[in-house]
């Protein structure tokens, strides 16, 4: 019987093989790692859907430093939340392996990130050529798994 820690750490492959478990980069409480892992269709289906969402946003493509710009970059990312939501509520209790891991990547790994570049929009200071900058160095650090 695969556990969803056993999963996770078959599932990073070795390019990860040096860095933390994923189970500890999403800080999976034991209760959870120690569940049985088995997937259901809807599980499969709405994780195919999340990860169209991801392939086609800034979370996973290059944002070169003389395109795009920075407020639209973090609108992409936090529009994952709604996203995700409505493809919980979709999946319902069925998909109950994918609701559970999108929610533990949103809350612990993309939340902090999204709040941390909130407040420099809000401020105004995400035009300022220095904070650019360290956006984009992050939102890299994001898309690298190194938030």
């Amino acid at each position: 019987m695969p556990t969803w820690e056993s999963w996770l750490q078959a599932s990073q492959g070795p390019a990860r093989a040096p860095t933390a478990p994923v189970a500890d980069f999403l800080d999976l409480p034991p209760t959870v790692r120690g569940q049985e892992w088995k997937p259901t269709a809807a599980d499969r289906k709405q994780a195919w859907e999340f990860y169209t969402e991801l392939r086609t946003r800034i979370t996973t493509q290059p944002l070169h430093y003389t395109e795009g710009d920075e407020p639209t970059a973090l609108k992409s990312v936090a529009d994952l939340f709604a996203m995700s939501r409505d493809l919980i509520r979709k999946g319902g209790p069925e998909a109950r392996h994918f609701g559970t891991l999108v929610s533990f990547l949103l809350n612990r790994v993309v939340r902090p990130f999204t709040a941390r570049w909130h407040k420099e929009l809000v401020s105004g200071s995400l035009g300022n050529e220095d904070v650019r900058h360290e956006f984009r160095e992050r939102l890299l650090g994001l898309q690298c798994n190194r938030a």
